[in-house]
């Protein structure tokens, strides 16, 4: 009888190293855990009554090419909206103004509404120092 028990914490224990394996594999860059504050603002959104509608999120981790947020507002958000996004990041001086794609949402264990935003190449954004910033 304690066998099951023992093959299903194995088979989990497998799926968590998988599914953490190809999450892994999808990403283009290496993230950096990092914490700081983030304003955004909605600029396009599928539900056009989202448009305008501005929160704060906490800053998780960020790449060259994105960050992840956390926010307990807005959560009726869905792949594809667009922000422009004021970001601080603790240790540096200056906020940085982005725009980005919203890539992915998911509600964490603990409750928490992530998101993944794809930073955009934008003229009169902060998005080539926000590269350079993680190239160093």
């Amino acid at each position: 009888m304690s066998a099951i028990p023992v093959l299903t914490d194995v088979v989990e224990e497998i799926v968590e190293q998988v599914v953490g394996q190809q999450t892994i594999d999808k990403r283009k860059e290496h993230r950096a855990l990092t914490t700081g504050r983030a304003l955004m603002q909605v600029i396009d959104a599928h539900d056009s009554t989202l448009i305008g509608k501005a929160f704060h999120a906490d800053v998780i981790n960020t790449s060259a090419s994105g960050v992840r947020v956390c926010a307990e507002q807005m959560r009726d958000l869905i792949e594809g909206a667009t922000f422009e996004m004021w970001i601080g990041i603790h240790g540096r001086d200056q906020k940085l103004y982005l725009k980005g794609d919203l890539r992915w949402v998911s509600w964490e264990e603990s409750n928490e509404f992530h998101m993944g935003i794809e930073i955009l190449d934008r003229m009169n954004t902060d998005s080539l120092e926000w590269r350079n910033a993680h190239l160093l």
